[in-house]
């Protein structure tokens, strides 16, 4: 009888242990945010305009590659002419994530350097 115990409520007590677990933890970044806003395609293909980031704190930083930024930085709205230098945060989505979403949706803690730039 003991052993019929063990064996069939065990497994559910660890189940509903492991459900219990947050296993979101977030990510923070060092990005450089360009002046400029790019053609790029979007959602389903269709052209959108996105600003460019390069990630720095990728420790290979000369390696780094400027990449299209699809979603806003929530709490930060870029003035036109200046280049950022951001400290953000990887904002949680919550379990139910569209397949075909966006990746990366970040929220600002701080502006490290702002400069001015020439606009062409």
């Amino acid at each position: 009888m003991y052993k019929r115990f063990i064996f069939l409520w065990l497994p559910f007590a660890f189940m509903m242990l492991s459900a219990c677990r947050n296993y979101y933890h977030p990510k923070y970044y060092t990005i450089l945010l360009s002046q400029e806003i790019v053609p790029c395609r979007g959602w389903m293909g269709m052209m959108e305009k996105c600003m460019q980031v390069k990630d720095l704190s990728n420790k290979d930083q000369k390696k780094s590659e400027w990449e299209f930024l699809y979603n806003p930085i929530k709490g930060f709205i870029p003035e036109k002419g200046y280049i950022y230098q951001l400290y953000v945060k990887d904002t949680d989505r919550g379990r139910q994530i569209p397949t075909d979403s966006v990746g990366q949706y970040w929220t600002l803690v701080k502006i490290i350097h702002r400069q001015k730039m020439d606009v062409k």
